[in-house]
């Protein structure tokens, strides 16, 4: 099938990056089931010293598999509610390159997952930490969400409208619990320091989405202009140096 042929070179493709090996290739992420792939991936540690590369390794090789084959991962998300933000953010950057590549994507599903997975408290809690001295917190995952909405709002196969409330929904959430430092005094140039942080990528992807939901045919164009003021006003109001 075309499937398989697009999937061929990849199958055996191994994953290092600088002296860290992922100890999955691609093959062997793609053969396994993905309730057996979740539970590795909790377990996973690495080898001292170079267990961040491996588990730096690892995510790449999971984001690979996830640009190779993106169904393996839509079809069934639940096992993967529980793995760590360095993962998570592999999944979707794999999803975000499929996309690019013209691939469709399972909206619905993503969208269920993502907010099944930040809505909890051991999200914002950072319990979903890899077992490594590496720190990878839960901005990681919700930066690579933003880039995947981005992308699917210009994408050849762009997330379908039924969605928007969706979306609009997740972005509310993070809104509401993301939580972030005043440092406007310490910021010598605000249009460099936007983009570069979590809030200003969630920023930046909303207004964004409200562009796309202005140019199109969605009933409910003005009520999420409107709450693109309240929210945006709120975090003005909180005096975000991104806003």
């Amino acid at each position: 099938t075309n499937t398989d042929v697009e999937l061929e070179p990849v199958i055996k493709m191994e994953v290092e990056l600088d002296r860290g090996k992922s100890p999955l290739d691609v093959g062997q992420i793609l053969g396994m089931e993905n309730r057996e792939l979740a539970e590795y991936l909790l377990k996973f540690k690495g080898t001292a010293p170079l267990e961040d590369l491996e588990m730096r390794a690892l995510a790449e090789a999971i984001r690979v598999a996830t640009r190779a084959n993106p169904q393996k991962f839509t079809e069934d998300f639940e096992p993967f509610l529980n793995i760590g933000y360095l993962y998570v953010a592999g999944i979707l950057e794999g999803l975000r390159d499929a996309l690019t590549e013209g691939k469709p994507i399972d909206y619905e599903e993503v969208l269920d997952y993502i907010e099944k997975y930040m809505d909890c408290d051991e999200f914002w809690q950072d319990k979903f930490l890899v077992q490594s001295p590496m720190v990878v917190t839960h901005t990681r995952a919700i930066n690579a969400f933003c880039f995947f909405i981005t992308e699917s709002l210009r994408s050849e196969n762009p997330i379908p409208e039924k969605l928007f409330g969706k979306v609009e929904q997740i972005i509310h959430l993070i809104l509401e619990k993301l939580e972030f430092k005043d440092i406007s005094e310490e910021i010598s140039d605000y249009v460099i320091h936007s983009p570069t942080t979590t809030l200003g990528r969630v920023i930046e992807a909303y207004i964004k989405f409200v562009l796309t939901v202005n140019r199109s045919s969605y009933g409910e164009k003005v009520p999420v202009k409107n709450r693109f003021v309240e929210e945006y006003e709120k975090l003005l109001r909180k005096e975000a140096a991104e806003a």
